[in-house]
């Protein structure tokens, strides 16, 4: 061997591409991405109190609650939802609660 350093040359074209490529990968790592709605799994009255009181809470634009097991809702009024949430079961889905 020479003792000549070995190294790589990139044409301006090149160089311009890579410089591209980094922008655009950077770009992406810093857009928000677009948030997925939470969901919450139930299967008696007091987790279902606790799903809608944490759906209203999260930052999430909608929630999903999905009914585990069959279980009766006691007398006093659920919590007012201050989003749409869709309550569903894990078998068949039924209409949103709103």
């Amino acid at each position: 061997m020479s003792g000549k350093a070995v190294g790589i040359l990139f044409t301006s074209k090149e160089k311009l591409l890579a410089g591209a490529c980094s922008i655009a990968l950077a770009m992406g790592c810093l857009l928000p991405s677009q948030a997925s709605a939470a969901t919450y799994l139930v299967s008696n009255d007091t987790q279902l109190r606790a799903a809608i009181a944490a759906a209203n809470a999260d930052g999430d634009s909608t929630a999903t609650i999905v009914v585990t097991s069959s279980f009766a809702v006691t007398n006093t009024a659920l919590p007012s939802p201050a989003k749409p949430i869709t309550i569903g079961c894990a078998r068949l889905h039924t209409l949103g609660y709103l």
